[in-house]
């Protein structure tokens, strides 16, 4: 964005415009990523465990503790120790990419051959 600033000659619109589509591409991978998130918790409820006992630890807050009380010990130095909640997630980009990896596929078949393919598929 600081490159687009730098330019004098840039139209405040095509830089409001640029600044929007960022903003809503990171909504929408982010909002994709969390709920594969979700979901993979659901699904894993010894992840899920670990998951809300390493928070627990980490931020000191006992177990009957209120939402409040537990956004307010949250903080960037506590979120650096969550070394399993981190693991997770990155399992969960890994598993569920949020943007789709597109691969060309090409084939060398004999003249006599019938093989359908498309031309595409996401991984």
């Amino acid at each position: 964005m600081s490159k687009f600033i730098e330019l004098k000659e840039t139209d405040p619109k095509y830089l409001r415009d640029i600044s929007l589509s960022f903003i809503l591409a990171g909504k929408d991978t982010t909002a994709i990523t969390l709920s594969w998130f979700l979901y993979e918790l659901c699904k894993n409820s010894d992840v899920q465990e670990k998951i809300a006992k390493e928070i627990r630890e980490t931020t000191n807050v006992a177990a009957g503790s209120t939402v409040d009380e537990l956004a307010a010990r949250i903080t960037e130095e506590n979120l650096e120790k969550m070394q399993y909640l981190y693991a997770s997630l990155n399992e969960t980009l890994r598993l569920h990419p949020a943007v789709p990896v597109v691969i060309k596929l090409h084939y060398f078949v004999n003249i006599n051959t019938r093989i359908i393919v498309s031309d595409e598929f996401f991984i």
